[in-house]
């Protein structure tokens, strides 16, 4: 699934990762698996529907980039259903957070933190037909 999501994300332009390289080029997204549904769930999905919970953060050199950035991927996700914009899956629904101003002191910019903003993105998905 996050590469799934990691080719949604390129496929915007974007340079996307799920390990941050050395020296990355701004703007770049990192896609963090979080979870996804609990086993013991009342109602579980079926063995063919996956479903994944990500953490999208994303870093550009301006906070007004950054936004941009984060924004244009939000509007690319909750548009995947529709679109089906990854060859060999199908996704059957999304939903994607408003991203959030989130400077990373780790990713400096002028000395200050960097401008990152993120975001809570579910996914579900299964194979195409």
């Amino acid at each position: 699934m996050e590469k799934l999501l990691i080719d949604l994300i390129r496929g915007l332009e974007v340079n996307a990762y799920k390990r941050i390289p050395e020296g990355p080029t701004p703007p770049f997204a990192r896609v963090s698996l979080l979870g996804g549904p609990a086993a013991n769930s009342a109602q579980p999905a079926p063995g063919y529907l996956n479903k994944a919970t990500f953490q999208v953060d994303v870093w550009a050199e301006t906070d007004p980039e950054a936004a941009e950035v984060a924004d244009e991927i939000r509007v690319a996700v909750l548009s995947a259903p529709r679109e089906q914009p990854v060859e060999g899956s199908v996704f059957s629904f999304t939903t994607a957070e408003y991203p959030v101003f989130l400077p990373d002191a780790d990713w400096p910019v002028n000395g200050r933190p960097g401008p990152r903003y993120s975001m809570t993105v579910r996914v579900s998905a299964h194979p195409a037909p």
